[in-house]
């Protein structure tokens, strides 16, 4: 199967996964009947662990190479040299919590909404940014979980 590389594509796959499994049912199933995940929240974990130990360039190996990140205000990172350069500009990091709201999807692509607490210093003076987000995940051809889309505001 010939992987999409386009961003665009997988927001739309992904917003019709989460309305298309929303609008079956006439309760939506919790996120724990989705077989995998319980693998994203491990995935989740490990970035969690990356960013408490300053593993900056750990953190954005969890995205793909041609991932695009969209941020408030019309912010947009795509790509694995804008990706990367967003996240080695956290030098001091303190602690980041990721917590799903729900996870939509199949077991080559999936859909999940959630809160992420981000907690550093910069220039030593304590930042914390809270934000809601939707994440697009595709399994790589090797069966490793990426992050094809960040969407948070």
């Amino acid at each position: 199967m010939a992987r999409t590389r386009s961003w665009a594509a997988h927001l739309l796959l992904a917003s019709l996964l989460w309305s298309g499994g929303c609008a079956h049912s006439p309760a939506a199933a919790p996120a724990a009947t989705v077989a995998f995940a319980d693998e994203l929240e491990t995935v989740l974990r490990e970035m969690e662990a990356a960013f408490a130990r300053g593993d900056m360039a750990g953190v954005a190996a969890f995205y793909a190479d041609d991932a695009v990140m969209l941020a408030p205000g019309g912010g947009r990172y795509e790509g694995r040299e804008a990706i990367d350069a967003y996240w080695i500009r956290f030098t001091e990091p303190i602690a980041w919590a990721l917590e799903s709201h729900g996870i939509e999807g199949r077991p080559e692509l999936a859909v999940m909404r959630g809160r992420s607490t981000l907690e550093y210093a910069r220039e030593g003076e304590a930042q914390r940014s809270v934000v809601e987000f939707m994440l697009v995940w595709q399994r790589s051809p090797e069966g490793r979980w990426q992050i094809v889309v960040d969407a948070y505001w």
